[in-house]
This record gives C-alpha cells, sequence and structure tokens, in this order.
C-alpha cells in the first residue's frame, strides 16, 4: 500500500469502510429480523429461559463471535490501510475504548443506528474542538454524563423521536392483527 498514492489510497479506503459498513448493517438488520434476531433476545433476558424453549445458546453465541470477528477483522484491515503500520499500540490503545463508549452512548445504546450518530458527533466535536486540549476531554466526559441523565435513548433516540422514523427496523411487525394487542 506505501506505492500507492495518498489520496487515492484514502478513496479507497473510505470506500471499502463504507462496503464494510453497509455490509455489516445489512447482516445485523437481516439477522436481527429473523429467528436469530429472536433468539438473541430471548438469550439476553434469560439464557436458562431461552435453553428451555429450545434456543441452542452455544451454538448462537458461537454465531454471534464469528460474525463480530468478520465485521471487526474487516474494520480493521480499512483501518490499517490509512496507518501502514500494524502494532499492538496502534490497533488495542484505550483510546479506541474510549472513542467506542463515548459514540454508543452519546448515539444511543441499543440500536444500530445510535452508534453511527455517535460517532458523527464525535468526529463533528473533535474537529470544532480538539484544539483546546485537556478540556475537551473534560467536555466529552461531560457531554456522555449528561446524555446518559438526561437523554437515555441517546442524539439517535431524540432525533428519531422528531423525524418518526425507524431506518433500520430489527423488531419483527405483527403479521396479523389477531397476534397480539
Amino acid at each position: 500500500m506505501r506505492g500507492i498514492e495518498r489520496s487515492v489510497r484514502l478513496f479507497a479506503t473510505y470506500g471499502t469502510a463504507v462496503v464494510v459498513l453497509l455490509i455489516a448493517l445489512l447482516t445485523c438488520v437481516g439477522l436481527m429480523r429473523g429467528r436469530f434476531g429472536l433468539a438473541l433476545r430471548a438469550m439476553k433476558d434469560s439464557p436458562l429461559a431461552a435453553e428451555a424453549m429450545g434456543v441452542s445458546v452455544r451454538r448462537t453465541q458461537t454465531y454471534v463471535l464469528l460474525i463480530a470477528a468478520a465485521v471487526g477483522g474487516a474494520a480493521g484491515a480499512c483501518y490499517y490501510m490509512v496507518t501502514l503500520q500494524v502494532s499492538p499500540t496502534a490497533g488495542f490503545s484505550m483510546n479506541w475504548m474510549a472513542i467506542i463508549l463515548f459514540a454508543v452512548i452519546i448515539g444511543g445504546i441499543g440500536t444500530l443506528e445510535g452508534p453511527i450518530v455517535g460517532v458523527e458527533v464525535y468526529f463533528l466535536l473533535r474537529e470544532t474542538m480538539g484544539n483546546i486540549g485537556s478540556l475537551y476531554f473534560i467536555i466529552l466526559g461531560l457531554l456522555a454524563i449528561g446524555v446518559t441523565l438526561f437523554v437515555p435513548g441517546g442524539a439517535w433516540g431524540l432525533l428519531k423521536s422528531v423525524i418518526g422514523i425507524d431506518l433500520l427496523p430489527i423488531l419483527q411487525k405483527m403479521r396479523e392483527a389477531g397476534q397480539g394487542t
């Protein structure tokens, strides 16, 4: 990758990242709307009850691990196309964990759209306030605490209540009016 011009490499990297994101989102929506998603929700509530209802908890956990590893590996490959250096300190920094947690909390926990909105908010804040030093991190922390206390649905929950649309619906819709109230 070093022999490829930087502008071409960045375009290819971001294009690849968009493709990975779309594949990951479509995979999540497809899986969560089917039997697999139902099994995951049952396991979240009570693994023992899910097992009693016929869900193979170990097999479902293995599938989740394999899917997450594949998507995470593809995303990591996109990242290393930009950095051109593979080292443990670059890939396993505590900064990554802080950014991920911040994006999920700010965007909205429990949705597919929330972390995407959270990453956008994070990058917007980083670009506008990144030059104010360590005060920037204090502001990010206070913002995360404020969102947790006052807007538990996160930025996506707030935006969803305004626009009234669920872009990536993962819950199964009632098929007939007689199947529930």
